[in-house]
């Protein structure tokens, strides 16, 4: 479907009010934070789809992405997609013309290949890992390292593959985890089942590296397998959702909480972009179902405290937007247009642009300013951008829900 606005005239009118107030407040944002979800980084993704979409200044997204290229040189940094150095790369190849980056990141794509070409001890997942190396890659496309990139990150997520009765899946260690995960909730690691951290963004990563062609042959197993997996943990519940946060020693299978992160919405977009991919109609109706059941679900159960992208309202309307784009399916759309609507409801007269986020603080949360794209101000207007105007929002490559 081509990309068009889903909200009538009246509600876009408010929606593009509250993406230009948060352009203002963040306008003169001093950015200490140089990455890609919560940093300068993301703020250059979004001012440069304001510009797209003639509400701009011309020159916002240039001065962050600046910040956060400088940064790169003066502070010390992970090599993280979500929380370091490769978003900042992400972003420069994102915003590039034409896309890719060009010659500038060579530097970075060859520190990537020495990595890969070695047993990888690191994350398998999106936020961290080899699959945001794989998101990282193909920005980089058509370069010849991006394409090296790709398979190599194919090959290290083969070798790491739990095989189980169910299938394959990818495992965390509990020296992958922070400390008080470790400590409370998975002391023995566990199974992830959300798109951030987990095996639905190896799905959605692998339905991207088949249709560009990556060894189809082993990407069409891993995923064959890793679906077949994911859909066993299926649990039954009458209320929040079918997929747990997460499996594994001592660990009480509970639904998550609906979100992109985890939850069922999250594992919905991946099982739909892998079915269209590839092609396969049983997959494309198992997603529809999961995505159906949760929009349900959550217009009888909200449960969501918050407007951020990545666990919050904001996020929810974007998915079920794609998820109307992917299948014509009005019942997505009536459901994006409702999460849309309670994005806007949930502004304040405080925070960025109207909005606070939740964050958390030596064991408790507090409401605090936030301005990044993944839990914060400008996520939010992304989000909203795109439910309002004609520009497609391809911004979204970053959390695997578009090719």
């Amino acid at each position: 479907m081509s990309w068009e606005p889903i909200l009538d005239e009246a509600l876009r009118g408010t929606a593009l009010e509250v993406v230009q107030s948060i352009a203002v407040h963040l306008r003169h944002y001093d950015a200490e934070d140089a990455t890609l979800s919560g940093g300068s980084a993301g703020l250059a993704v979004f001012y440069h789809y304001l510009d797209r979409a003639g509400m701009g200044d011309g020159h916002s997204s240039c001065r962050f992405l600046e910040h956060a290229m400088d940064a790169v040189a003066t502070t010390p940094m992970s090599a993280s997609l979500y929380e370091g150095l490769l978003g900042i790369a992400w972003a420069v190849a994102h915003l590039s013309e034409p896309p890719g980056g060009g010659d500038t990141l060579n530097d970075v794509d060859s520190l990537l290949l020495d990595l890969l070409r070695r047993p990888w001890h690191g994350d398998f997942d999106l936020t961290n890992g080899l699959v945001g190396i794989g998101v990282y890659a193909r920005e980089r496309l058509p370069s010849s390292a991006a394409e090296e990139m790709l398979a190599l990150v194919v090959a290290q997520l083969d070798s790491l593959a739990v095989k189980d009765p169910d299938g394959i899946t990818w495992f965390t260690g509990p020296e992958l985890l922070p400390a008080d995960a470790r400590m409370n909730d998975a002391p023995g690691g566990y199974y992830n089942l959300g798109m951030a951290h987990g095996v639905p963004g190896v799905i959605a990563f692998l339905s991207h590296a088949y249709a560009l062609g990556v060894e189809r042959s082993k990407v069409r197993r891993l995923l064959d397998d890793a679906i077949r997996w994911l859909l066993a943990r299926r649990i039954d519940s009458s209320g929040a959702g079918q997929f747990p946060r997460c499996i594994g020693p001592g660990i009480v299978p509970e639904p998550a909480k609906a979100a992109w992160c985890h939850g069922d919405p999250g594992v919905a977009s991946a099982l739909m972009l892998a079915a269209q991919r590839i092609g396969q109609p049983h997959w494309e109706q198992t997603a529809a179902a999961i995505g159906r059941r949760s929009a349900l679900q959550l217009r009888e159960e909200p449960q969501v405290a918050e407007a951020g992208f990545c666990h919050g309202a904001a996020g929810l309307a974007h998915l079920f937007h794609r998820l109307y784009r992917a299948t014509g399916d009005t019942q997505f759309k009536a459901a994006a247009v409702t999460w849309v609507r309670r994005t806007l409801d949930m502004r304040t007269d405080q925070g960025i642009g109207g909005y606070l986020a939740l964050t958390g603080s030596h064991g408790k949360t507090v409401w605090t300013p936030e301005p990044g794209m993944l839990a914060g101000a400008a996520g939010i207007g992304l989000s909203l951008l795109a439910a309002s105007t004609s520009i497609e929002p391809l911004w979204d490559r970053i959390y695997l829900l578009s090719n």
